[in-house]
This record gives C-alpha cells, structure tokens and sequence, in this order.
C-alpha cells in the first residue's frame, strides 16, 4: 500500500481509505441491507490488516461509529479516522448557543463512541455555502484548545464551499470532494488551490455511486447523456480486459495530486480486490488520455442527487 501526506496536518495516511456509509446504512445507487455488527467489525479490521489506515465515518451513518471505535481500538498502530458534524438542520445553520452546544455534543459523542481521546480529523459535513462564519471559527478553536480535534476538514459539494474553505485563516486542514474520472469538474479552479494552500484532498464517489461499474445500465434514460459516457467507460475496460471499476480506481487512486481515495463496500472481497487494484499501479497513459476524452455536455447528470432510486 502506498502511503502520502495528508495535506499539511502531518498525518500520513493510506492512498485507499475505507468509508463507512454502505456499513452504517443503506446508501448509494444500488443500495443494500448494511451487514450485521460482527460482520461490519470483521471487515473494518482486515481493511486495516491489509494497510488501509485511513477510515472515514460519520454520526449520519446510523449506528456506525460505535463499530469502527470497537474494531479499530486494538490495532496499532492507530488508523486515522475522519469523523463528521453537521452544523446544519432543515432550517439552516446553526447559531449561537444552539450552534456551539450541538457541535460540542457531537464531538462528545463521536470521542465516546470511537474510543478515542482525540479526533483526528473532524469535518464539516456537507458544508453548505456560505459556512465560514467567525461564531463556527470560534468554537471550531474552543474544540481545538480543549484537545478533542486534532485537525478539521469539510466535506464538500461543487466549487464554492472548498474555496470559502481557504478563507479561514488555515483552520481545515483537508477538503473532501466528489472525484471520478468522469467527473473532473473541480480540476479546473479547485483543486489547484487546495494544492497550493497545502490542503489535504480527500477523494469519494469515484465510483460515481456505482454509475462506474454495471450499475451504469440501470441508468433512467433521462441521464442519457451520463448513460452515454457510461457505455464509452465500459468499451475503454472492455479492450483493457478489466472491470469498469478498476479503471475508476486505479484513475482517481493515481490523479496527479496526492490525495487518499475513499471507497465503500459491505464486502470483504472487494476490499481484498481494491487493495490488489490499486496495487497494480497507475493506468498507462494512453488509457488516461483516452478516459480524459469523455466527457458530458450536460455536467448536472454528474450529481447523483438528481437521479432518484434506480430499479
């Protein structure tokens, strides 16, 4: 397993981590019954014995974070683990009181149910636009001088929330962001300067949810224009004689900016076959050139939010 810098938070994490939605709850395109408590323990812990030493998890995953602090307490030495606040509900962002009582009591709880004393990496969840306000700041620093955050991060939907990200004074240390090789969107402004900020890139949906893989025939014919590039993905692994999903790992594992890949999978196979993948290197470069030729004209059929439940 290779292993690079996070950004500047001096953490060296895995080029694969796990996330941990599809354990927690049932998510994604295709979605599944999560696996029971000591199957979910099981694979957590042979992510680790294979060397993946990044996880990434949240409180909105269900009942998820007591598991990962339960398989991942005895390993040494410790995997890093990315957890998450929300700072929002239905209404909006949080404030005041309410804002920096719900923050602590999630950091509590997510230390409670890790089994750690500190968090390494604690991220903004779905950070909205605009989220950087001098109140978040503040009890962002309040957590930090308390010892309990290590490092923040934001997870990220499109271009604007990454970059308000930079205007806090260096505070999150690491973005994480929708990634795949059909979906290269934020290479143009973003993740440029996040790479020139020193911000640690944390890559998910490089599968696209499934779109990158057999899934893609599922696909309603009102994606069509998704549909399409699907079918040209699946020609270019076709004449390389691999899955399409290899090729959406092996790209978005070996995109020019170090960054960790997180996939998620309920299956200890998968893992097994991730780790194998990514350990086969980089694709050569005619095959990028080729994938980097595919693109779409309607980029709104890159959000699997628009989609709806596919049959």
């Amino acid at each position: 397993m290779d292993y690079r810098p996070l950004g500047s938070t001096g953490l060296e994490v895995s080029s694969l981590g796990l996330g941990t939605a599809q354990i927690g709850l049932r998510y994604g395109a295709d979605p599944v019954e999560p696996p029971a408590a000591a199957e979910s323990i099981r694979l957590l812990r042979r992510a680790a014995e294979l060397g993946i030493n990044y996880f990434d998890t949240a409180p909105a995953y269900g009942d998820i974070e007591p598991l990962v602090g339960e398989a991942l307490e005895p390993i040494r030495p410790r995997p890093v683990i990315g957890t998450k606040l929300n700072i929002c509900d239905k209404d909006g962002p949080f404030t005041g009181d309410d804002l920096r009582n719900r923050m602590s009591e999630s950091v509590d709880g997510s230390l409670r149910k890790l089994r750690i004393e500190c968090i390494d990496l604690l991220q903004i969840h779905s950070a909205p636009s605009p989220f950087v306000t001098d109140e978040l700041l503040a009890v962002m620093d309040e957590l930090s001088s308390s010892g309990k955050v290590l490092h923040w991060g934001a997870t990220t939907y499109g271009e604007e929330p990454p970059l308000e990200a930079l205007t806090a004074g260096g505070r999150f240390r690491t973005v994480q962001i929708a990634y795949s090789l059909l979906d290269r969107t934020l290479e143009r402004r973003v993740i440029p300067r996040l790479h020139e900020e020193g911000v640690g890139l944390i890559l998910r949906s490089m599968f696209l949810q499934g779109a990158l893989s057999p899934v893609w025939t599922k696909l309603p014919e009102k994606l069509q224009d998704l549909r399409g590039a699907c079918s040209k993905v699946a020609d270019v692994a076709q004449q390389m004689g691999v899955p399409m999903s290899e090729l959406a790992l092996r790209y978005a594992a070996f995109q020019p900016r170090p960054a960790v890949a997180v996939f998620g999978t309920i299956s200890i196979d998968e893992i097994d076959s991730n780790v194998a993948v990514v350990e086969a290197g980089p694709l050569p470069d005619d095959v990028i050139e080729t994938l980097n030729a595919i693109t779409l004209e309607d980029e709104s059929q890159l959000n699997p939010g628009t989609w709806g439940h596919l049959d």
